[in-house]
């Protein structure tokens, strides 16, 4: 166990409609890029799985770390977990409500190449200890390489599946069922063209299993929707007009059964649409966002349900010629609604600006629904550092994005379809348990003084010269480091931890 420093921006821009807090939030932990991916709702708490990148063994910024913040509806972090050279995908987060547990799926993060194999968690949602893990392989491909896109439940068994054949590029999905824990039941193979690529999944009202895949082959891309029966068996095939790439087929399910899919709007291929597909794949409505341009960027992320019927999707919007205070609105957090008709309610973008830089760039990839009604979408807006004593220079930091709004996607009174975001930083720690231990000196360049972060891991620290030449050298460190006889330079600190092991750094001392 370690104690991470985790920065939360509590957006000022707050407000009480009808006694409810409405809100923009950002989380900044560690100081590392990271996206919030999913948000679940489960016994009245909220589990948002998030992915990003860590610092790896060599000290550089290049490990795939994803994992689970525990929070309240006011985004008050109660618990958290991180799983280290873990790499997970957009839909990889499955509660179990029949055995109380949760599955995070994913790859492994195996440096210049894919695994070979899926790896599967499971975890205990009122601890978020890690209770068990496992391998999904396929024996019949044992070159084929990985990469996790989608999990559900089906039938009581975890689906967990997405796969690209590096060696031929043929692209062929593989679905793994997994029943009783770790033991593989069925793999079953789509391959539709030269490039098949599964996106995600949902499990109907009749109890059958929808995945949305997409076929490309030379420029002829074109979107399926399969269903599954109980025993794996194709009982429904839905395949597109040709389409394009950039927008790939995410769905939901309407309350009567029919399929809303996403696709690109015809003639921008930036820019999304949504089909309503009937079972006798008739179009029951076709929606097109008003206004498009070749200046505009639209796409979908996720597609949901809502109580009432309505459809909620989240993604990014974009327009090259707002400008917004100096703030160019390139692609920036998007949320919209419809009917169950087809018909737009609202649409919402959020930014912010930052003395750095002159644009906005972000992306909402997921949303849930409060019992009153209000929304709360999760995702990613980029910030920047001006040092990172990592890369030794700025650089873009991507940060977690939390937006709670009503349900008419208003956070205050105005409810503007381009609403700003004004930050205030505050800061706290959280227990974060993590498979590998770690420790960090900051702020770098420093002034006389450090601090460390990690530092009961910690016995003792020694700072070299670029000659080799020890210049510092402290036992038991505290979390603050004093450093009053050591002159202005470039010096490697090495931070041994009690565990035998050595993290070192490039540390500027001014």
């Amino acid at each position: 166990m370690r104690i991470a420093f985790i920065v939360t921006l509590n957006i000022i821009l707050m407000s009480l409609v009808n006694g409810q807090n409405r809100y923009a939030k950002i989380i900044d932990i560690d100081n590392r890029p990271q996206v919030a991916k999913e948000i679940l709702k489960y016994q009245n708490k909220f589990f948002i799985h998030h992915t990003g990148v860590c610092v790896d063994e060599d000290q550089q910024l290049l490990e795939a770390c994803s994992g689970i913040l525990l929070v309240d509806e006011n985004v008050h972090i109660i618990d958290s977990q991180l799983i280290r050279k873990f790499s997970t995908g957009n839909e990889s987060l499955v509660i179990d409500t029949i055995n109380n547990r949760f599955y995070l799926s994913g790859e492994e993060d195996i440096k210049n190449d894919y695994p070979n194999r899926f790896t599967v968690y499971q975890i205990d949602p009122a601890s978020l200890s890690l209770k068990n893990s496992y391998f999904l392989h396929d024996d019949n491909f044992e070159e084929r390489k990985y990469f996790q896109i989608t999990s559900t439940l089906f039938n009581n068994q975890l689906l967990v599946g997405g796969t690209k054949n590096e060696l031929d590029r043929s692209g062929t999905v593989s679905l793994f069922f997994v029943k009783n824990k770790q033991n593989r039941d069925t793999i079953i193979y789509i391959n539709l063209s030269n490039g098949t690529y599964i996106f995600n999944s949902l499990v109907n009202k009749d109890n059958q299993l929808a995945i949305s895949v997409l076929s490309n082959e030379r420029l002829n891309d074109r979107a399926h929707i399969l269903k599954y029966d109980e025993n794996f068996n194709v009982v429904w095939h839905w395949i597109s007009e040709r389409t394009q790439s950039t927008q790939v087929p995410y769905i939901c399910e309407t309350e009567n059964g029919n399929i809303v899919v996403a696709l690109s709007a015809t003639g921008f291929n930036k820019i999304a649409r949504l089909l309503c597909i009937r079972e006798d794949q008739s179009i029951e409505w076709e929606f097109n966002f008003p206004g498009n341009s070749s200046k505009i960027q639209r796409k979908i992320f996720s597609l949901k349900r809502l109580r009432n019927g309505d459809i909620v999707g989240t993604g990014y919007f974009g327009n090259t010629t707002l400008n917004s205070g100096g703030t160019k609105i390139l692609i920036v957090p998007y949320i919209f609604r419809l009917s169950s008709t087809g018909k737009l309610l609202w649409q919402k973008a959020f930014y912010r600006d930052r003395p750095v830089l002159d644009y906005c760039s972000g992306v909402f990839e997921d949303v849930v629904e409060l019992d009153n009604g209000d929304l709360i979408a999760v995702g990613t807006i980029d910030n920047y550092l001006e040092y990172d004593p990592v890369v030794m220079q700025g650089r873009i930091d991507p940060d977690i994005l939390i937006v709670r709004m009503d349900a008419n996607g208003c956070i205050d009174d105005d409810c503007k379809m381009l609403t700003k975001i004004y930050p205030d930083t505050t800061s706290s720690t959280t227990n974060t348990r993590s498979e590998v231990e770690e420790a960090m000196l900051y702020p770098n360049p420093a002034h006389g003084g450090m601090y460390l972060l990690g530092n009961d891991e910690v016995s003792k620290i020694t700072f070299y010269t670029l000659q080799g030449v020890l210049a510092h050298e402290i036992f038991k460190p505290g979390d603050e480091i004093i450093l009053p006889n050591i002159l202005s330079g470039l010096y490697f600190a090495h931070v041994h931890l009690k565990s035998g092991k050595v993290i070192k750094q490039k540390i500027v001392i001014q």
